[in-house]
């Protein structure tokens, strides 16, 4: 097992080293140069406005059932130049509880317990339009 006895030092070694550069890019670029893998960390924010997103068709904008779009994630694989169709009209929090419990075998009294209790949770929106 490796020993971590000289990891402080080791740390204040490698942070010494980065900052002898001007710009995150002329640091990655070293790094690359050297064959290892490097990157800024970005939120998902971030990512979803990036060129690259943009580029590579990441978020799709589709209908929101409630007079508006949102913006969602496209399917993350994309073959040749096939076009995979939308994964369709995302669902209500709670849109299709009751028809799924139905299905499972509980009686409508059953379903309406938890939900009467604020267990179960359904928010549909209204339209704007």
């Amino acid at each position: 097992m490796a020993s971590y006895g000289n990891w402080s030092e080791l740390l204040d070694e490698i942070r010494a080293w980065v900052l002898t550069f001007r710009t995150v890019e002329e640091l990655e670029a070293q790094v690359n140069e050297a064959g290892l893998a490097v990157g800024t960390i970005r939120t998902v924010s971030e990512i979803a406005e990036s060129e690259w997103s943009t580029e590579r068709g990441v978020i799709r904008e589709v209908d929101n059932r409630s007079g508006g779009t949102s913006r969602v994630p496209a399917p993350p694989c994309i073959f040749g130049q096939c076009e995979l169709p939308d994964a369709g009209l995302p669902p209500f929090q709670g849109e299709h509880n009751s028809e799924l419990l139905t299905e499972l075998g509980l009686a409508a009294e059953e379903i309406a317990r938890p939900q009467d209790a604020r267990i179960l949770v359904s928010r549909t929106p209204e339209r704007s339009d």
